[in-house]
């Protein structure tokens, strides 16, 4: 009986503390026209944004803005000091300094009246560009005086079907002429396209966006290269890499397939150059729907059993076997790229090590 008062007693007051919260939430004695500001895209160094909020005092008495609470250093806020008779208007004015905080922002602020029964919340959003320094921004020296920010571009796993991925890659003009700008792609896995302006200003810099959409079918790695010509002239080509997945989206972990292995790495030990090992590493569909093994990438020195796709029901097993054959004396890394369909984690990697020869 005790136990069921306490309950009852815990009940109530939860109850009345979550009423309490609710009404508390729902009162607001000041209405604004937007409680939004959208920055939009600036640059680094551009001059400080300010932007006026206006609200109206819905409250049947007169109300003052007792504080205006930011959440960083980059906004500073004043607003209308004296009372607010109902129905009159009043204003909360932000000033936003993009210096130092490049990417995207989301700000929120905090306006607090009626000795804290009132609280509005305001939020400042956008992107701010930074600022590159040609001297130290742009470390790899291409011809007729242009430099790059980057010669390796990354994608990690692009799906099916989705939206493309974007890399940008900046390129600056130290000369006083304009440039002219073209490109060749090689090592072609079409997977990759370019957009580029054609010439270049005299101490200017310009984007390149290379995009990645992965064609139907194709599972596995691509690594195109880009080779820049300046004035019609070849110069270092930027490397890209990525690997291409199934369309994951929709596909829920709970109930998709789900890869395990029995082992992810082999250390060899001491090896001969041209003699042959074998290992075995066994896959399992953990999982609640078929698991399709896209793709084995194996790497120098390493070969499998298997050269085609292989479907595994919910709780199948199978066997693959590698066999290892180092060709040179040195320290192995081999290592072989798995693909599936696992939403989980579509790529695995296979790890073969040791001492080849006697290298040290």
């Amino acid at each position: 009986m005790k136990r069921k008062i306490v309950f009852a007693f815990c009940s109530l007051f939860l109850l009345g503390n979550l009423v309490a919260q609710q009404k508390q939430q729902r009162k607001s004695f000041l209405r604004f026209d937007n409680a939004t500001w959208n920055v939009g895209c600036i640059s680094e160094n551009a001059a400080k944004q300010t932007h006026i909020f206006r609200f109206i005092n819905v409250n049947a008495e007169p109300i003052a803005i007792e504080r205006v609470i930011t959440t960083c250093g980059c906004m500073v806020a004043s607003y209308t000091k004296s009372r607010i008779n109902p129905q009159q208007e009043g204003f909360v004015k932000v000033t936003f300094d993009p210096r130092g905080r490049v990417n995207h922002f989301s700000r929120t602020l905090q306006v607090i009246c009626g000795k804290g029964e009132s609280v509005n919340y305001l939020r400042v959003a956008g992107f701010v560009e930074p600022v590159l320094d040609p001297e130290t921004d742009f470390p790899y020296s291409l011809a007729d005086a242009v430099s790059v920010n980057q010669l390796v571009l990354s994608f990690q796993n692009v799906q099916q079907k989705a939206s493309p991925k974007i890399v940008e890659t900046k390129l600056y003009n130290h000369s006083d002429k304009r440039v002219y700008l073209s490109y060749s792609i090689t090592n072609k896995s079409g997977c990759v396209r370019v957009q580029m302006p054609k010439s270049m200003e005299p101490k200017s810099m310009v984007t390149i966006r290379t995009i990645a959409t992965i064609p139907p079918n194709f599972y596995g790695s691509f690594n195109d290269r880009i080779v820049l010509l300046v004035n019609g002239k070849r110069t270092e080509a930027l490397e890209v890499y990525g690997t291409g997945i199934d369309d994951m989206r929709g596909v829920s972990l709970l109930n998709g397939p789900k890869l395990k292995l029995s082992t992810r790495s082999f250390e060899l030990g001491q090896l001969e150059p041209g003699k042959r090992l074998t290992r075995k590493v066994e896959l399992a569909n953990t999982g609640k729907s078929p698991l399709i093994v896209r793709k084995l990438e194996c790497g120098e020195d390493v070969v499998t059993d298997v050269h085609k796709e292989m479907v595994l029901r919910p709780g199948e097993t199978r066997e693959i076997v590698f066999v290892v054959t180092p060709r040179k004396a040195s320290r192995l890394k081999a290592d072989v790229k798995l693909i599936s369909n696992d939403p989980g984690s579509p790529v695995r990697m296979i790890r073969f090590t040791g001492i080849v020869g006697g290298t040290q």
